[in-house]
């Protein structure tokens, strides 16, 4: 066997030397893994590769990275969110639909037209409130009405019934 044309030779290749065909092959790969992702609903609508545990946001005073786990909820007041982490809350100047864009939908949840929540902070589900663990005890969220079936449907796979 050729040394050049081993399976590994191409992983000690510059990127100089890579071919138009093995890009052609890296974006068909990666445009299918996007497709798998967005069909389990582990991609955000806007089709963007999450790749990472974090996403940055503008506060008023400096560029923030937030890692989605340290996220507890997400409240808006018009154009304007607050994002409750267990660290510390950032208020930015974004409408609340164009945060929820850039959340991994398994692991956020839209519970009311003003509020997104971490699915796994979420301590109990009622009528019309849900109960959000934080160390200084529970916090409740409204549901919204036009929410609630979507949101108990994405609990499914974790209820014992």
């Amino acid at each position: 066997m050729n040394p050049s044309s081993s399976p590994s030779s191409h992983l000690s290749k510059s990127p100089m030397d890579v071919s138009t065909g093995d890009l052609l092959v890296v974006q068909n790969l990666k445009r299918q893994l996007s497709e798998t992702l967005q069909i389990l609903g582990q991609l955000p609508a806007n089709g963007s590769f999450i790749d990472d545990d974090y996403f940055y946001v503008q506060t008023a005073r400096r560029l923030q990275k937030v890692y989605f786990h340290d996220i507890i909820w997400i409240e808006s007041e018009r154009n304007y969110v607050t994002i409750f982490t267990i660290a510390e809350v950032l208020t930015v100047h974004r409408p609340i639909s164009k945060v929820e864009e850039q959340l991994p939908k398994n692991l956020f949840s839209r519970v009311h037209k003003s509020f997104i929540v971490a699915n796994q902070r979420v301590d109990f589900v009622e009528k019309d409130q849900i109960g959000l663990r934080r160390a200084e005890g529970t916090i409740r969220i409204p549901l919204g009405p036009q929410f609630k079936k979507t949101f108990i449907k994405s609990l499914d796979h974790n209820t014992l019934k």
